[in-house]
């Protein structure tokens, strides 16, 4: 007994001589039609994205641990490069000195203020408790001294 083969099917089993062939294909059909998922369900991809690159909070912790390590990396190169231009007054390097000793001390400023943005309320409060006087006596020793021209 041989059954006529259906346009529907590739798995030829409307060809086989049992009776229940047609009743496993049309299980197979609808098991694989109850897999398939539903596209209601499924977020856009432009979604992902967004959930991918957004930071968790530890992210967030290791960054701020980070930048307060460069903070604390560039204060003990003000104080270097400070150091330098006090010790070359009168040669020819105080100039360069003292140049990188402004650059310094500026980008140290300029960290912390990208430094704030990441802080919230009370660690930006102690921060600025700990550093403030720092940040004044480093640039009044900048101030005081002589400019290039001078010497």
């Amino acid at each position: 007994m041989s059954y006529p083969a259906r346009d529907c099917c590739v798995c030829h089993c409307h060809y086989s001589p049992t009776p229940n062939a047609t009743s496993l294909h049309n299980t197979t059909t609808t098991t694989t039609i109850a897999r398939k998922p539903s596209s209601t369900l499924t977020p856009p991809r432009r979604w992902f994205d967004k959930i991918r690159r957004r930071p968790s909070i530890e992210q967030q912790e290791r960054r701020k641990r980070e930048m307060l390590l460069q903070f604390h990396h560039l204060y003990h190169i003000v104080q270097e490069e400070l150091l330098y231009a006090t010790e070359s007054q009168g040669s020819v390097y105080y100039e360069g000195d003292l140049m990188a000793a402004k650059e310094a001390l500026d980008a140290w400023i300029h960290h912390y203020q990208i430094l704030s943005r990441y802080l919230d309320p009370k660690e930006l409060t102690t921060l600025h408790e700990q550093w403030e006087d720092t940040r004044k006596e480093l640039q009044e020793s900048l101030d005081k001294l002589p400019s290039p021209l001078l010497l």
